[in-house]
């Protein structure tokens, strides 16, 4: 008994000497850092497209979150707009409505059940690490919105893409559908990370979501 408690106390005194060791590298890094660099100034938003623009803020666009596990990405969703479903392979996503009349969040649990919830502005969604998310601005006003992770990364793939990017005759064969549907599906699907939702909002809202971002500049979806 005595020689485990000797094992176990030194694990511990070995775990915690990595750790203050991890805390002393943060802390130097940290130092480095100049104090302007501790705040981010956003630039014109790095992913556009007709549906809405989103404005990263990780580590590879703000040196000081690196090593602190967080990072940040603020979108605008145009009146019916929808965020592409995708994943977060690295985090859980926490989600904050700034202005928004009716933001559906929504995500698919591991077991396939759907979860789904409409949101206004003040109010709070969380998207788990790993599974399929997205939002959709069902109103006829812009939405805005923040998301933080617990990832200075983040990682993100998008579903659609990744999933055309996969052997013919493998989507064939988990779709159910023969070649000249998935070469009209692969035709059609869109590769931005933001899209015009349904008819039915399109028609409700007059085509109101054509606002222009010319304001803002874009990039592609299949950038992760």
């Amino acid at each position: 008994m005595a020689s485990r408690k000797a094992i176990l106390s030194l694990l511990l005194a070995l775990a915690l000497s990595v750790r203050g060791l991890e805390s002393d590298d943060l802390s130097a890094q940290l130092e480095a850092i100049p104090d302007s660099d501790f705040v981010f100034t956003p630039t014109p938003s790095n992913v556009i497209s007709a549906g809405g623009a989103s404005q990263r803020r990780t580590s590879r666009e703000w040196e000081a979150l690196s090593g602190l596990g967080i990072s940040q990405t603020s979108f605008t969703l145009q009146p019916c707009g929808l965020r592409a479903p995708h994943i977060h392979q690295m985090a859980t996503g926490l989600l904050y409505a700034i202005d928004a009349k009716a933001l559906v969040v929504g995500f698919v649990q591991e077991n396939g059940t759907s979860v789904e919830n409409t949101i206004a502005s003040g109010a709070s969604a969380v998207f788990p690490q790993g599974l399929v998310h997205y939002q959709f601005n069902n109103a006829c006003e812009p939405a805005t919105y923040t998301i933080t992770y617990n990832n200075a990364e983040g990682g993100t793939v998008n579903i659609v893409p990744a999933l055309m990017k996969l052997p013919k005759a493998v989507v064939m064969s988990a779709l159910g559908v023969n070649e000249t549907i998935y070469e009209a599906i692969v035709g059609e699907a869109p590769t931005t990370n933001f899209i015009q939702g349904p008819a039915e909002c399109l028609q409700r809202c007059g085509g109101s979501s054509e606002t222009s971002l010319a304001s803002v500049a874009g990039r592609r979806l299949l950038e992760v």
